[in-house]
């Protein structure tokens, strides 16, 4: 799965969050943590990418922080939503 995620970052626009849902992360820390290893592979391999320079940058400034926050809040909000349709 570990090239499959270092993959996404040449193929794709790689935000946190559509990095959560393409690898359907449920728990924050987890998919946080995933998503800042697969960009330093990527930086690792691509040193002098632009794209991936821009999101490390990006990421560190607290751009993605809102959209991350809102992600799981209604991932979050949609489980529990769930679980009272079942009572």
């Amino acid at each position: 799965m570990y090239d499959l995620q270092v993959d996404f970052f040449i193929k794709e626009k790689p935000t946190p969050v559509k990095f959560f849902k393409k690898f359907n992360y449920k728990s924050k820390k987890i998919g946080l943590s995933a998503w800042c290893s697969a960009l330093n592979a990527s930086l690792g391999i691509f040193k002098d990418d632009r794209k991936l320079i821009q999101l490390e940058r990006n990421y560190k400034s607290g751009y993605y922080t809102e959209a991350m926050n809102n992600y799981y809040e209604k991932l979050q909000s949609n489980r529990v939503l769930g679980e009272e349709k079942v009572c």
